[in-house]
């Protein structure tokens, strides 16, 4: 008697099923074809162990971004001594060539009768200064800027050179820290600084950080003995309902994308600029429709020649990125 097969559940098969798996069985050899050879499944060390093929991770560079800075800019570091402080030559041609006039972080320094802002690049190596008058309360805004760029030894002796020149008055004192200029505005007595002191990243586009400002301070520029007039109502008024406004909410802004424009537009501006064989496009053309500052830079596009070295362009809306 021939030998019956069965299932796993005991139930026979039939002879002519059997026969059916064995004549598609012989059909399939004589066509040539074979078993594909599936790799045994493991499930040990050597499974979960890494490919030695995986590469390396990426090495950093110089970027103008970093999601680790602390919310609150850290002041130029002046040191006792000028000498004591020099980190290097202020012409390094391993930095980028935008390094050079792209400052990051900026401290607040005052006299009697001005304001200077010391400027510095991310290397920490290369530093302007743009000095801002604060004696001219009824007349036009006053500001320089040298466009000279100096090492830390060398805007420490200028630092130091302007202490020794202002003794008399109190020498110079460091007023804040902060991450860039929003611009200025005047009512009906003397001209405002606007100051962002704080920021967060909130997202990352195409590696370029976008920020949202935490916090703010307006500066008068008005003489350090100088008193508010009380009976000038307007200004109180006027001041109140800047002050009011919340700049810490829904308002962003970026060191090196522009977000005034579209992401298709900033695509083309690129390729435009490397198939001409240019490296980086200056990002001073933003779209004034959605600079809800632009009202505050127009002071200082009219005194400077390059005013977003300095100046930051916000925008006021909603950014959020998922898995930030």
């Amino acid at each position: 008697m021939a030998d019956q097969t069965y299932l796993d559940d005991g139930v026979p098969i039939s002879g002519s099923f059997h026969d059916n798996i064995n004549n598609e069985a012989d059909s399939t050899s004589m066509l040539g074809r074979t078993e594909p050879a599936f790799p045994p499944l493991r499930n040990d060390d050597i499974a979960d162990s890494p490919s030695t093929d995986a590469q390396p991770p990426p090495i950093a560079g110089i970027d103008d971004n970093d999601d680790n800075e602390p919310a609150i800019a850290k002041p130029f570091a002046r040191a006792n001594s000028p000498a004591s402080a020099c980190r290097g030559p202020a012409n390094d041609d391993k930095t980028h060539e935008r390094l050079v006039y792209k400052m990051h972080k900026f401290s607040l320094y005052e006299t009697a009768s001005r304001y200077y802002i010391v400027g510095g690049d991310v290397t920490e190596r290369r530093y302007r200064i743009l000095k801002i008058d604060r004696t001219s309360e009824d007349s036009d805004l006053s500001i320089t800027d040298d466009k000279i760029v100096y090492s830390q030894r060398e805007m420490n002796q200028l630092l130091d050179t302007i202490d020794d020149g202002n003794k008399g008055t109190g020498g110079i004192k460091l007023r804040c820290t902060t991450w860039g200029l929003l611009g200025f505005i005047k009512f009906t007595g003397p001209y405002y600084m606007l100051l962002i002191t704080k920021k967060s990243t909130v997202a990352m586009i195409g590696g370029h950080y976008v920020y949202q400002i935490d916090g703010t301070e307006l500066v008068p520029l008005t003489p350090a003995r100088f008193k508010t007039d009380v009976r000038n109502t307007e200004e109180s008024r006027f001041l109140a309902i800047l002050n009011n406004l919340d700049l810490t909410r829904s308002f962003y802004y970026s060191y090196s994308y522009d977000i005034t424009r579209t992401l298709q537009h900033n695509m083309a501006r690129e390729r435009e600029a490397l198939a001409k064989g240019l490296s980086c496009t200056p990002h001073d053309d933003f779209n004034a429709m959605f600079v809800w500052n632009s009202h505050l830079l127009q002071p200082v596009v009219q005194a400077l020649n390059d005013p977003f070295d300095w100046c930051r362009p916000i925008i006021h809306g909603y950014i959020d990125q998922a898995g930030k």
